[in-house]
């Protein structure tokens, strides 16, 4: 994380991370969150990360959407295969 942090300093970039904390705060973060604040999400972990950050996104009541990157930190990382 220590990285991704330098990197957004070093390009001037505002960010916010939101760590997820139980099962299934990665798809109820991107469903619930104020959207307004954010002009995208980066979900940083494995294939099971990005599947539930996409179906969070998808799922969401008001049916806004932002875009969403991904950065593999997984055991496995097919999706970057």
């Amino acid at each position: 994380m220590d990285i991704i942090k330098e990197k957004m300093r070093i390009y001037g970039i505002k960010y916010e991370i939101i760590m997820s904390e139980k099962p299934f705060d990665t798809f109820l973060i991107p469903n619930t969150f104020d959207i307004h604040k954010f002009c995208a999400i980066i979900a940083v972990g494995g294939d099971g990360t990005f599947h539930e950050v996409v179906n969070g996104m998808m799922q969401r009541k008001d049916k806004k959407k932002i875009p969403v990157g991904f950065i593999g930190n997984g055991s496995g990382n097919d999706t970057l295969k």
